[in-house]
C-alpha cells in the first residue's frame, strides 16, 4: 500500500503523462452526505487495449520495458477493496483512460489525503505544456485549478520554475484547506 491517497493519484497522473496525455482532469469529491470520497482521473493519452485492461489491476501487469513490475493499479484496487470502495477503469486505444474510484470516508484503513498540491506540482513539472484541470469539492463548495484558464488570463506559465512550483503547491493546498 501507499502511505497516502496523494501517492495513489501521483501514480495515476504520472502514468497518464508517460502514456502521452497532454490533458488531464483530476477531481476529488468529499461527500459528507454519502460518507464517501470520489475520485476521477481522466486523460487523453494512449489508452489501454481491452486485453490489457482485463489484467490492469493484477500485480506485475505493466507496459514498461524498463522493468517488469507494475503495481500502481494493483495497489489502488487493494485500497478500494480494503476501504469498502469501488474501482472502475474505462480505456480506449488512442482516446485515453478514465479511472473512477471511491472509498468510505471514515474507514479505519483509509490513509490520509496527503499533499495534493505537491502531487499536482510534480505532475506539471514532468511535462511542460500539460493541460491539467483540478477540482476539489465537498457538498457545499469547490476549489478549481485549471492551467488553461490561467494561461488565458496571464499567458503561459513555466511550472518547472522552482518559485512557481512552490507557489503552486501552496496555492493548491490552501485552496483545498478552505474546502475541507
Amino acid at each position: 500500500m501507499m502511505e497516502d491517497l496523494a501517492m495513489h493519484l501521483l501514480e495515476l497522473l504520472i502514468n497518464a503523462v508517460e502514456h502521452k496525455a497532454d490533458t488531464i482532469v483530476l477531481e476529488i469529491f468529499i461527500s459528507e452526505e454519502d460518507e464517501r470520497i470520489y475520485f476521477l482521473v481522466k486523460d487523453n493519452g494512449e489508452g489501454m487495449s481491452e486485453e490489457f485492461l482485463k489484467n490492469a489491476t493484477k500485480p506485475f501487469t505493466t507496459t514498461r520495458t524498463t522493468r517488469k513490475v507494475g503495481m500502481g493499479l494493483a495497489f489502488l484496487k487493494s485500497l478500494t477493496d480494503y476501504t469498502d470502495g469501488h474501482l472502475n477503469i474505462d480505456s480506449k486505444i488512442n482516446e485515453g483512460t478514465i479511472i473512477r474510484f471511491d472509498v468510505k470516508k471514515d474507514h479505519i484503513d483509509l490513509p490520509p489525503l496527503g499533499d495534493i498540491g505537491e502531487t499536482i506540482m510534480f505532475t506539471l513539472s514532468k511535462k511542460p505544456g500539460l493541460d491539467l484541470h483540478f477540482v476539489f469539492k465537498n457538498d457545499n463548495n469547490a476549489f478549481i485549478f485549471d492551467t488553461i484558464k490561467i494561461a488565458e488570463e496571464i499567458g503561459e506559465v513555466d511550472y518547472t520554475n522552482p518559485s512557481i512550483a512552490l507557489w503552486l503547491k501552496t496555492y493548491i493546498n490552501e485552496g483545498i484547506g478552505n474546502i475541507k
